[in-house]
């Protein structure tokens, strides 16, 4: 007999919470999906607007709690959920936002001192490959180092306006 996985159990002060999965047929209750349907439209809606108008600047909660309300007929604690659930991803987006920069700026630093190393690597194998110094294995990777600088060089300029894009967004609070 195979055992039912159980839900896992939170446990507050004073209740327990259960999570509850129920899955519905369409064919025996489209009036309870569509329900639901347009409830999930409405909310995706007004956390969208929400999101929006805290990525665009608006620091006032209350005030945004009002417009939900306004904009899209929530209750108040519905719209105050949707606008603090914004706000808090929104900071989270941030926060990844600035931990990305700052991996991208030590990858810069890395490509940049392997730039280095290998144009003085490259300068070398030119002379010797110039006075026909260089066998058939050592032309084949004096070719692949050459490309490697070729690409590195495109690179890092591509990287360094991406973090620079970054950092301007990261400073507007733009997610």
């Amino acid at each position: 007999m195979r055992t039912m996985d159980m839900p896992p159990v939170y446990e507050q002060p004073g209740s327990l919470i259960l999570p509850l999965e129920i899955r519905l047929d369409k064919r025996l209750c489209p009036e309870v999906i569509d329900c639901i349907d347009d409830g999930l439209s409405v909310y995706s809606s007004a956390y969208r607007y929400a999101f929006s108008r805290i990525d665009h600047g608006q620091r006032n909660l209350n005030q945004l709690t009002k417009d939900l309300q306004y904009k899209y007929g929530l209750k108040s604690r519905a719209a105050n959920s949707i606008a603090r659930d914004a706000k808090a991803r929104h900071q989270a987006g941030l926060e990844l936002a600035r931990v990305q920069a700052k991996n991208l700026r030590a990858s810069i630093l890395r490509k940049k001192k392997r730039l280095k190393k290998l144009k003085k690597t490259v300068e070398e194998k030119s002379r010797e490959a110039a006075a026909g110094r260089l066998g058939h294995h050592e032309l084949s990777h004096y070719r692949r180092q050459k490309h490697d600088l070729w690409r590195l060089g495109q690179l890092i300029p591509r990287l360094e306006a991406k973090l620079k894009r970054w950092k301007k967004d990261i400073e507007n609070r733009h997610v």
